[in-house]
């Protein structure tokens, strides 16, 4: 619900309000905003509430920075390491996201885009990589998300993830950290041009 603006940034709530909308217990609800303060996504304060974090485009430079020193490492260590059975399921992630373009929604490809991201990220057999890429992961999705407004940055997208999929896919670890790399200059294009650009769906949920 905050990657898609359902709990809209800046917006402030209580554990109780959450816990209500969400429809689970208290003490589940804390240990997740345990873990999305360390994300960056809330900011919990004792006594307040719990406050949904702004999005801010200089911090998502900062997000696009540190992808730039994770993501070629994690497609090539997947390219290499990961297991022919393994390949195959990656093959068909790039399947899945292939297959977003034509209904061109945003929420499924994020949803694909996120079991996708865990399972790769899990062939690097490097629980450090991992533990990074988690904390940024969701505040990209929920920065995509925000500012992609037509079918064809869903599509550009869809396809850039895809290429590096398929390199990891076909055991290519060098084409893979070349894909990586273009994935990233298309999202630190994409973050960049953030920075004139309304936040035309900011609080607005998407069917």
């Amino acid at each position: 619900m905050i990657v898609t603006l359902r709990l809209p940034p800046g917006s402030t709530w209580s554990e109780s309000s959450l816990c209500e909308r969400i429809g689970i217990g208290r003490t589940p609800v804390r240990e997740a905003l345990q873990r999305l303060a360390l994300e960056q996504l809330v900011q919990v304060v004792p006594r307040y509430g719990v406050i949904i974090t702004e999005i801010l485009v200089p911090e998502q430079i900062m997000v696009v920075e540190m992808s730039r020193a994770l993501e070629p490492v994690i497609a090539s260590r997947a390219a290499r390491r990961s297991s022919p059975r393994e390949r195959i399921r990656i093959a068909d992630y790039r399947r899945k996201l292939i297959d977003t373009i034509a209904n061109a929604n945003v929420e499924d490809y994020l949803r694909r885009h996120l079991a996708m991201r865990r399972f790769v990220v899990g062939c690097t057999r490097n629980k450090f990589l991992a533990a990074s890429v988690e904390a940024i992961d969701a505040l990209s999705r929920r920065f995509f998300f925000a500012y992609q407004t037509n079918a064809s940055q869903l599509a550009t997208a869809a396809r850039l993830n895809a290429d590096v999929l398929h390199s990891i896919a076909t055991d290519n670890e060098p084409e893979a950290v070349a894909a990586a790399n273009r994935l990233l200059d298309h999202v630190e294009d994409f973050t960049r041009a953030a920075i004139d650009s309304p936040l035309l769906t900011l609080g607005v949920p998407r069917s």
